[in-house]
């Protein structure tokens, strides 16, 4: 079985008002950090979609073993990177896909290991992660999914395209998979649990 990793990392964080990808979570970047969880799984291509602050991004990528892929379009939204690496990678050789984002540490370790012993056994159905009152990332696309994701919007990015599956996607509670990084107030929030460190 060969899955491949889409870890969508092209922001500016405009709303954060720093780059939220190089915040120092555990002792290394926070998008570092990201790439960790999936370090143990056996992954067939690991793309990092890189956009603002690209020349370092693309560093970090290369060190931790990730390719790098920069979208030229990263300020239209995160459809344009998910098309990005969608158009670039090698899908003849993947059975299927696997979405992620870089602010989310505070998803356990522990769920990465679910998720993916759940897309081993599901390998031709949408795996989608279930929050408190919504769903989201990380989410797995089997094959029949290729030809849409490299058609979605740049807006919505996956979203819709999760939507129109949700009668047949098998799902995983992710309890913190609400908890990302958007405003200085969610910063502050990990900051008090001591998430953050340099």
């Amino acid at each position: 079985m060969k899955i491949s990793i889409i870890l969508l990392a092209a922001g500016t964080s405009s709303r954060l008002g720093q780059p939220k990808q190089l915040l120092p979570v555990r002792g290394v970047s926070m998008v570092e950090y990201a790439m960790s969880m999936w370090s143990a799984m056996e992954c067939d291509q690991r793309i990092c979609v890189t956009g603002h602050m690209h020349d370092q991004m693309d560093a970090l990528a290369r060190r931790q073993g990730w390719t790098p892929r920069y979208n030229a379009d990263y300020l239209l939204g995160l459809g344009s990177s998910i098309k990005s690496a969608i158009h670039t990678m090698d899908l003849t050789r993947s059975n299927g896909v696997i979405i992620c984002v870089c602010d989310q540490p505070l998803i356990p370790l522990s769920y990465y290991q679910r998720f993916w012993q759940m897309v081993m056994s599901h390998p031709h159905s949408l795996v989608v992660s279930k929050y408190i009152q919504d769903f989201g990332v990380p989410t797995y696309f089997p094959r029949s999914y290729f030809a849409e994701l490299s058609r979605i919007s740049n807006h919505s990015g996956a979203k819709t395209l999760i939507h129109s599956g949700l009668s047949d996607a098998k799902f995983l509670y992710c309890a913190q998979g609400h908890r990302d990084i958007d405003t200085p107030y969610d910063l502050q929030y990990l900051s008090d649990l001591e998430v953050l460190n340099s």
